[in-house]
C-alpha cells in the first residue's frame, strides 16, 4: 500500500470478516516479527488495526502465523496464541458476542506438560472435528459438539512431531500433511464405528482383580431383553447393562466365578427371561430384575436336558439335546415340552443325540452329531418328519461331525467341524471348505455370526471378517476401523434393528456398528520387485522369462502391493505353478516374500496378490515367468539318443524272443487245435450204444416176425442215419437242412422202436433257407434223446415231440425241443429205483460240449431248460431252447486260437 513499503514486508495471512472485509497479518524483517491485523480498504489502498473496528478484536493479534486460524461456519474463529510467559493455546473466538476463549489453555506448569500441550495449527475437518496439532507429539481431534478430545492413535497417522506448514483435505475425506523438513504424510479419516461399552468394561476388570483372574477374554456372548443387555464373560460372569446409558446394574448374585456364571448361551423366554446354558445346567435369567435360578424347579422335565445347547427358534420353540436319546422342545406358548427320541419302539430322531442346531430360512431345523455319525439331520417344519443327509464331503474330510452350525439365508448350511469351516448347499449337500483359501486369516476362528443382510462375521486374533456368500467377498476390519483391538474374542448380532454387533475384544467390549463403514477401498496392484538365484541378485527382465541352470535353483521373490493407505497391513499370497500341474495360492501374511529351494527343472510361473487392511484382495496379480534347465544328462537330446539306443536293443531282443514265442505257440496252437479237433470229432460221432443195439435188435425182430418190408425200411433208415453222422462229424459246422434230415431219421427210428407211442413235428421258420444256413453239428440231436427217454417213455397215452427252428435276428438261430412229456422232476423220481438200461446224454457232457463249440467257432452258444406247467401247477413237459450263431454254409475252417 502507498505510504506503507517502508513498514510493510509481505502479507502472511488473510481473514474475511463477516461483513465481507478482508483483514491481512503482515509480516516485518524486525522483533517482534508478528504485527498486527490490519483492514485494507482497496478503495482508498489504505490499511488500518483491526483493533479499530471494535477493542475486542485486538485479541485476534496474538494469533500466531501462518495459517493458523479456522473458521467453523458458525461466527467463530479457532486459533492458536503465544504470549511471553505460556506456550501456545487454542482460543476460540465468537463474531457476534465480540468475546475470545480460551479452549485449550495450558494451565499446567509442569515441564512435561508444557511441552505436550503446545498446541498449534487448527485445522477443520468433517462432522464438526477441529483437528489440532502440536510441536511435540501426535495430533489430537476436538470435538467442537461436545469439547471432548481424542487422542489420534499411534496406528492413525505416522506423522513426526512438530507442526505442519501445509494441511489439505481432499473429495474422499483424506488429509494430506506436510510437516516442515519431514515430507508430505497422508491420513484416512475414517468415522469410527463402534462405541465402547466402559461401563462394563471396568466392573468387569474389577471382578476380576479382585479375584485374581486374567482379564484376557472381557465378554463372550450377549443378549437384550427389554432394554437391557445380558452380557456372559468366558472368565467366569454374568452381568446385566441399561442399553441406553451402558450402566452396569451389577453382577449376578452368587457370580461371577461359580458354575452359572460360566454362560455359554442365551435363548429369550417370555417376558422378561432367559434361559442361560451354562457349567452347572440350564438357568432362568431375568436382567431386568438381575435375578436366576435353575430351571428345573420351574419346568417339569428340563431334567433330560443336558448343556450341550439350547437354542429357540422363531417359532417359539427353544430346542436342547437329551443326551444319546434325541432331541428336545420346549414351547414357550404352550408351556410343553417334547421329546423327539432316539431310542424305543418309533424312534423320531434318527441320529443318537445332537451337538448343534440352527434355524434355516425356511424354518427348518438342522441338527449335527459331532462325534461320530456321518450325517446331518433336517427337521422339515411342515411334515413334523426328521430326515438323514449325507454331506458330500471334499476327500479326507468330516465335515458331518459338527459341533457348531449355522443356516444362512442363501441356502448355505455353514458346519464347524474338525477345526475348520465348511460350506454345504443345502440344495445339493456338496460341501466345500471355508478359510484361509477364501482369505480369511485362520481356518478356525474363535467366533461367528450372521447379520441381517446374511452376511458372517469371524471373530479372529487378526481382526474382524465379514464374508458375503453372494459376492464371495471377504473384508477385514481392523482396530484402524474403530475397533478397541485386532484380537477378537467372539462376536455376536445383539440390534438386528441396526445391525449393531457385540465384539469383544481382549481391551474390552464395543459395539460395533458396520453399516457406518465406507465402501472398502481398492485392493492395491501387485509387483515383482527382486529376485535372488543362490544369494545373488537378479535383474528383471523388461519382458519375457528368467532363465537359470540346474545349480542354480534356490529362489528367492520378493514382491509388494502398492497401497498408500496403511500399507505396511497388506496382506499377500503366492503361488508357483509348474507348466502342467495346477497349484493352490499360499497366504504369506503381511511377508511380502517368497522361499523356494530346490526346484525341480521345469518351466514355472509365479503369481503374487496383495490384499489391502479392509481384506479385499486385487484383481491385477503380478507374474513372473521361470525356467530352470536341467543338467545335461537330463536334456531331452541325451535322454532321446539314449532312449532311441536302447529302444533299439530292446526291439532286436523283442523281435528274437516273438520269434521264439511264436514258433513255439504255433506249435502249441497246431498240437491243441489237432486234440480240439479230435474231441470233437468224438463227440460228434458219438452215439448212444444202446441206441445202436436196440435199433439193430428192432431189425432183428422184424426178420424173425417175416415183415421182411419193415425190416427193410428200418435198416435203410439206419444206415442213412449213420452216415448222416459220420459226414457231419467231419466238419465243425454242417448245413441246417443235413441237420435237420439227420434229426428226422433218428426221431423215426425212435418212434418206430417204441411202436409210435409219440408222434413229432418239425417246424422251420420260412424266413431260414436250410440250404444256405449252417449250424453245428450233433447239437440238437442229444436234447432229442433226453425228452424221448425221459420224458414221452413215462407218459400214459400219447406223446408230442416238437422241434423248432426260427430265426431270431439277422445273426442268431432258435432252436426250441418242447415235449408233453412227465418233466424232468418226475422223471428224476421215477428213475431213482429203476435199472439203468439206458445211458442219457448228461447235462455235463452237454455243457462240455458247448465250451468245445464256443471256443472253437468263438461265437457264443446258449442252453435253457423251461419246465412247463398247466394253472393249478402240474408238470405238461419240458422245453429246451438252443440259441446258436447263424453261419453262412461255405467251406468251413477252424480257427488257430
Amino acid at each position: 500500500m502507498p505510504g506503507e513499503t517502508s513498514r510493510v514486508s509481505f502479507a502472511r495471512d488473510f481473514l474475511e470478516l463477516p461483513d465481507g472485509t478482508v483483514a491481512v497479518k503482515f509480516a516485518q524483517p524486525g522483533y517482534p516479527f508478528f504485527n498486527g491485523w490490519q483492514v485494507v480498504d482497496f478503495q482508498q489502498q489504505t490499511t488500518m488495526p483491526l483493533s479499530n473496528l471494535a477493542p475486542e478484536y485486538g485479541s485476534l493479534d496474538s494469533a500466531m502465523i501462518p495459517g493458523n486460524m479456522t473458521t467453523d461456519g458458525a461466527n467463530r474463529f479457532w486459533y492458536s496464541a503465544m504470549n511471553t510467559r505460556a506456550s501456545a493455546k487454542i482460543y476460540c473466538f465468537d463474531w457476534l458476542s465480540r468475546t475470545t476463549q480460551a479452549v485449550l489453555p495450558n494451565d499446567d506448569v509442569s515441564a512435561e506438560a508444557k511441552k505436550r500441550n503446545q498446541y498449534n495449527h487448527p485445522f477443520l475437518l468433517p462432522d464438526s472435528l477441529l483437528l489440532l496439532q502440536r510441536f511435540f507429539g501426535a495430533p489430537v481431534i476436538y470435538d467442537l459438539r461436545n469439547g471432548t478430545i481424542t487422542d489420534l492413535p499411534l496406528w492413525k497417522t505416522s506423522l513426526p512431531d512438530g507442526k505442519s506448514i501445509a494441511t489439505f483435505l481432499d473429495r474422499d475425506g483424506n488429509l494430506w500433511l506436510c510437516p516442515r523438513f519431514e515430507g508430505i504424510f497422508f491420513l484416512t479419516l475414517k468415522k469410527l464405528p463402534t462405541t465402547p461399552m466402559t461401563a462394563l468394561n471396568a466392573a468387569h476388570k474389577m471382578n476380576m482383580i479382585q479375584n485374581g483372574v486374567s482379564q484376557e477374554w472381557f465378554g463372550f456372548i450377549c443378549a437384550e431383553r427389554s432394554g437391557k443387555w445380558a452380557v456372559g464373560s468366558g472368565n467366569g460372569g454374568l452381568y446385566s447393562m441399561d442399553k441406553i446409558n451402558q450402566g452396569v446394574q451389577g453382577a449376578v448374585s452368587g457370580n461371577p466365578f461359580n458354575g452359572a456364571g460360566y454362560v455359554r448361551e442365551f435363548a429369550p423366554d417370555r417376558g422378561d427371561t432367559l434361559w442361560t446354558n451354562a457349567l452347572d445346567g440350564l438357568y432362568w435369567y431375568n436382567p431386568v430384575r438381575n435375578t436366576t435360578g435353575p430351571l428345573r424347579a420351574h419346568i417339569a422335565g428340563l431334567d433330560s436336558l443336558d448343556n450341550r445347547f439350547i437354542y429357540r427358534d422363531h417359532y417359539g420353540l427353544i430346542w436342547g439335546r437329551v443326551r444319546n436319546n434325541g432331541v428336545c422342545c420346549f414351547d414357550t406358548r404352550t408351556r410343553k415340552l417334547i421329546h423327539y427320541a432316539s431310542k424305543g419302539e418309533y424312534p423320531s430322531f434318527p441320529l443318537v443325540s445332537a451337538t448343534a442346531c440352527s434355524e434355516g430360512p425356511d424354518g427348518d431345523m438342522w441338527f449335527s452329531f459331532g462325534s461320530e455319525e456321518k450325517y446331518i439331520v433336517r427337521w422339515r417344519r411342515a411334515t413334523g418328519v426328521f430326515e438323514k443327509i449325507e454331506p458330500i464331503c471334499p476327500p479326507g474330510a468330516a465335515c458331518s461331525k459338527a459341533f457348531i452350525l449355522l443356516a444362512d439365508p442363501h441356502g448355505n448350511l455353514w458346519l464347524n467341524a474338525d477345526q475348520r469351516w465348511f460350506i454345504m448347499d443345502t440344495r445339493t449337500a456338496k460341501v466345500q471348505v471355508f478359510g484361509k483359501v477364501n482369505g480369511l486369516i485362520t481356518n478356525n476362528p474363535a467366533g461367528v455370526c450372521l447379520d441381517k443382510t446374511g452376511n458372517l462375521w469371524f471373530a479372529t486374533s487378526f481382526g474382524l471378517s465379514r464374508y458375503d456368500p453372494r459376492s464371495r467377498q471377504l473384508r477385514t476390519f481392523y482396530q484402524t476401523d474403530g475397533l478397541l483391538s485386532n484380537s477378537i474374542a467372539n462376536v455376536e448380532l445383539i440390534d438386528t434393528a441396526r445391525n449393531i454387533l457385540f465384539v469383544s475384544t481382549d481391551q474390552g467390549l464395543c459395539l460395533f456398528e458396520p453399516d457406518k463403514l465406507g465402501t472398502a477401498a481398492a485392493a492395491p496392484p501387485t509387483f515383482i520387485t527382486g529376485v535372488r538365484a543362490s544369494d545373488q541378485e537378479i535383474l528383471l527382465p523388461e519382458s519375457g522369462m528368467l532363465t537359470f541352470p540346474y545349480d542354480q535353483n534356490d529362489l528367492r521373490v520378493a514382491f509388494t502391493g502398492v497401497n498408500f493407505i496403511n500399507g505396511p497391513a497388506n496382506r499377500y499370497q503366492y503361488s508357483m505353478e509348474r507348466e502342467g500341474e495346477a497349484a493352490e495360492w499360499k497366504d504369506a501374511g503381511t511377508d511380502n516374500f517368497a522361499n523356494f529351494l530346490n526346484l525341480e527343472p521345469g518351466r514355472y510361473t509365479f503369481y503374487a496378490r496383495t490384499a489391502n487392511s479392509d481384506g479385499v484382495w486385487g484383481e491385477s496379480v503380478a507374474t513372473l515367468g521361470i525356467v530352470i534347465y536341467p543338467p545335461w544328462w537330463r536334456t531331452w537330446t541325451f535322454q532321446l539318443s539314449l532312449l532311441a539306443a536302447l529302444a533299439a536293443l530292446g526291439a532286436w531282443f523283442y523281435r528274437r524272443q516273438i520269434s521264439r514265442a511264436e514258433s513255439r505257440e504255433a506249435e502249441k496252437a497246431k498240437v491243441q487245435q489237432q486234440m480240439g479237433d479230435l474231441e470233437m470229432r468224438a463227440l460228434r460221432s458219438q452215439m448212444n450204444p444202446h441206441f445202436v443195439f436196440n435199433a439193430l435188435n428192432s431189425v432183428q425182430n422184424f426178420i424173425l416176425k417175416n415183415d421182411t418190408r419193415e425190416a427193410s425200411r428200418y435198416l435203410t433208415k439206419f444206415a442213412r442215419l449213420m452216415r448222416l453222422i459220420l459226414e457231419n462229424s467231419e466238419s465243425p459246422v454242417v448245413p441246417l437242412a443235413r441237420e435237420i434230415e439227420l434229426l428226422r431219421y433218428y426221431t423215426e427210428l425212435e418212434a418206430l422202436r417204441f411202436n409210435h407211442r409219440f408222434s413229432f413235428d418239425f417246424q422251420i421258420d420260412n424266413q431260414l433257407n436250410p440250404e444256405s444256413v449252417a449250424i453245428p453239428g450233433m447239437l440238437i440231436q442229444p436234447h432229442i434223446e433226453n425228452a424221448i427217454w425221459h420224458g414221452l417213455m413215462h407218459k400214459e397215452g400219447a406223446g408230442q415231440l416238437w422241434v423248432r427252428f426260427t430265426q431270431f435276428d439277422d445273426r442268431t438261430i432258435v432252436c426250441e425241443i418242447e415235449d408233453n412229456g412227465v418233466g424232468r422232476a418226475k422223471a428224476t423220481d421215477l428213475e431213482k429205483d429203476r435199472p439203468k438200461n439206458h445211458r442219457s446224454t448228461g447235462l455235463a457232457n452237454i455243457r462240455h460240449r458247448l465250451e468245445l463249440l464256443n471256443a472253437q467257432l468263438a461265437n457264443d452258444i446258449s442252453l435253457e431248460f423251461i419246465d412247463l406247467h398247466d394253472e393249478p401247477g402240474n408238470a405238461t413237459g419240458t422245453k429246451v431252447v438252443v440259441r446258436m450263431p447263424m453261419m453262412s454254409n461255405q467251406p468251413f475252417t477252424t480257427s488257430k486260437n
